[in-house]
């Protein structure tokens, strides 16, 4: 995060599963950018393995910059929050309407909106959010 207030680039990285996405007008908008290979392109081969052949590598690295607006909601998550909101249209819309308030929620809240929402749903919940002035 800049300390000059009128700078709203923000950069975020990480590795491995997880997801940026941003809240904007009460809805969420996934910022990993596509990448698509063209029809002609050899087939992807396989993940790197660890020597001796035993667990594959992590994730390559990723990195984005995102310009954020006044009210947006920039959250970057592992992947037992990314899922859920990628893929739960009934958890997403629940998240939106619990950040869609002016400012950030307190640290209670904020644990209560990334909860698990049933038995069995007990994935790493890590993530990142910056409520944007």
């Amino acid at each position: 995060m800049p300390a000059d207030p009128d700078c709203r680039t923000r950069v975020f990285f990480g590795v491995g599963a997880g997801g940026l996405f941003r809240l904007r007008d009460g809805g969420w908008e996934d910022m990993e950018p596509t990448v698509t290979a063209p029809a002609d392109a050899p087939p992807t081969p396989p993940a790197p393995q660890a020597p001796g052949g035993a667990a594959p590598r992590p994730a390559p690295f990723r990195f984005r910059v995102v310009t954020g607006c006044p009210g947006d909601v920039l959250l970057l998550c592992g992947a037992g929050l990314a899922g859920p909101l990628s893929g739960d249209p009934d958890f997403a819309a629940r998240l939106a309407a619990a950040w869609s308030v002016p400012g950030p929620p307190d640290l209670a809240d904020f644990l209560t909106a990334v909860q698990p929402r049933g038995a069995g749903d007990n994935e790493d919940r890590t993530a990142v959010a910056v409520w944007e002035p």
